[in-house]
């Protein structure tokens, strides 16, 4: 969840009263979702304080929810490439981008679990609403591409090395 206000970029972020981060932590709650994820770097370690608030508020035990937490997140210019295709399919389907992208995490066979994020009603709803959303095989194969790592080393080496090798197996 990022809730907070502040100063630089979370200044851009709807700054929620605490009622408000309420309602929206209860409303997650009542769909059956009890993982919460922020971030110490959401508006300055505001948001941990107002999810931590609402908990209490709302009087969730503890043992009902899981709180987790990241630090130090970062993005470049790289993790965005794949933008482009997803707002492509997000049109077809006359759906958000949010709901595109959780929807292709949702087909992948290795994902258990997926996190969402909301800091209002209509975005929480979107974001269940992926459970609904039926991607084509030629769509899940764009969004794969774009999601592909980069290889790292070693694993960029290792194939390079072995490409002489892999061509007499052929």
């Amino acid at each position: 969840m990022t809730f907070g206000g502040g100063d630089g970029i979370w200044k851009h972020i709807r700054d929620l009263q605490q009622s408000e981060v309420d309602a929206l932590v209860g409303a997650a709650l009542e769909q059956d979702i009890n993982f919460l994820d922020t971030a110490d770097v959401y508006s300055a370690g505001r948001s941990e304080i107002v999810t931590g608030q609402a908990l209490r508020n709302l009087r969730v035990p503890r043992d009902q929810f899981v709180l987790a937490t990241k630090v130090l997140g970062r993005f470049s210019r790289e993790s965005a490439r794949g933008w482009s295709p997803v707002r492509q399919i997000a049109r077809e389907h006359s759906a958000s981008v949010a709901r595109v992208a959780i929807a292709w995490l949702l087909h992948q066979p290795h994902v258990t679990s997926v996190i969402i994020g909301a800091k209002r009603r209509d975005q929480l709803d979107d974001n269940i609403a992926a459970t609904e959303l039926k991607l084509s095989a030629d769509e899940l194969a764009k969004l794969d591409k774009v999601s592909a790592l980069i290889p790292e080393y070693p694993g960029w080496m290792l194939e390079r090395l072995s490409a002489d090798r892999a061509a007499l197996v052929k």
